[in-house]
């Protein structure tokens, strides 16, 4: 899809009064696909120059002292943002992803380091404001508007554009919902790599601001990019969840029947797939998978894991009423 001349349409995120441009940004640099041109997935960092971030256990480490030529202290660790506070987003493979695609996404489509402008400008306001000064809702506002609806977001749609390779013709007549076109599945590429460039902001506010519910906070946030275009993607998320898991239930009756216990049924289960997939899998999605079929993966496991394949923690024991006890009470009584 030529994206100039077929515009996404971007709604309009959350308001805040009295807004005042914190950043000027430089002209954008446009990157244009040729006969040389080298895929995401493909591509490895050869000078240090290509390394424009790096990603260590625990932190994701921005040039902005460089950058900008600030002379801070190191101890300080302002180029630091802590990726710990989320346990998935410290992996080795989490790490991995953002190293690779962050660095491709500054080298070829970000060229004048607009990223790395607002990296140092809202770690400043992290650093310098506490959270009833910074509240999470200017934090979101801040995210929103230099990030989400911003000249980086068109650069993050040119990316897509550039290395996106499947082809989705699958057709459903019965459930529009549940099919997916080459459009859907770009804005679902365009939302991972914007969660990407958001994750390293998040967390370290999280950590800064000690904030007890991370998968709370983070959904909250993520909501915004999920409401982002005209397509209502968490509700096609759903949609997908619920029909596996009511497959699943098909084939595996006797073990649904208990999940009352445990309070699970399609209902729950299915809005716990899709938290899953917002929060673990969206942001590793890669070009050369076919990433409505990892969705669909992540929802059979998640299954497996939280309801077919686990042991069950309540025993049933048969009760009858004309078994009495010395008191004549039975079991029922």
């Amino acid at each position: 899809m030529d994206y100039a001349s077929n515009p996404v349409v971007i709604n309009t995120g959350p308001q805040q009064q009295d807004f005042k441009p914190a950043i000027i940004f430089m002209e954008d640099s446009v990157y244009y696909k040729n006969e040389n041109f080298i895929p995401v997935d493909q591509w490895e960092p050869e000078t240090p120059e290509d390394r424009v971030v790096n990603v260590t256990k625990g932190n994701f480490i921005a040039p902005i002292c460089a950058t900008y030529g600030l002379n801070i202290d190191p101890n300080m660790r302002f180029d630091h943002f802590v990726l710990s506070t989320k346990k998935c987003y410290n992996s080795n493979d989490m790490r991995a992803h953002l190293f690779q695609y962050i660095n491709y996404f500054e080298k070829f489509y970000d060229t004048d380091r607009e990223y790395i402008a607002v990296l140092y400008r809202l770690k400043t306001i992290m650093d310098k404001y506490d959270s009833t000064l910074y509240p999470c809702n200017a934090f979101f506002y801040d995210m929103y508007r230099y990030i989400l609806t911003g000249e980086l977001e068109r650069k993050v749609a040119r990316m897509v554009d550039d290395n996106y390779t499947l082809e989705l013709n699958y057709v459903n007549m019965r459930s529009p919902s549940l099919q997916y076109t080459d459009y859907h599945a770009k804005l679902l590429l365009r939302m991972s790599i914007l969660m990407d460039l958001c994750i390293p902001l998040l967390t370290n506010y999280a950590y800064m601001h000690r904030v007890d519910n991370i998968d709370d906070y983070l959904i909250a946030f993520f909501d915004y990019i999920l409401n982002l275009y005209d397509v209502d993607m968490y509700s096609k998320l759903y949609d997908t969840a619920y029909t596996n898991i009511y497959t699943n239930q098909k084939t595996n009756q006797g073990v649904w029947d208990k999940q009352d216990i445990r309070a699970i049924d399609i209902t729950t289960h299915s809005t716990h797939s899709v938290r899953n997939i917002i929060l673990n899998i969206m942001p590793k999605y890669t070009f050369v998978r076919n990433i409505i079929s990892f969705n669909c993966a992540s929802i059979r496991e998640n299954t497996k894991y939280q309801v077919t394949d686990i042991g069950f923690e309540y025993s049933y024991v048969p009760i009858s009423s004309s078994k009495r006890d010395e008191d004549s009470v039975s079991d029922f009584d």
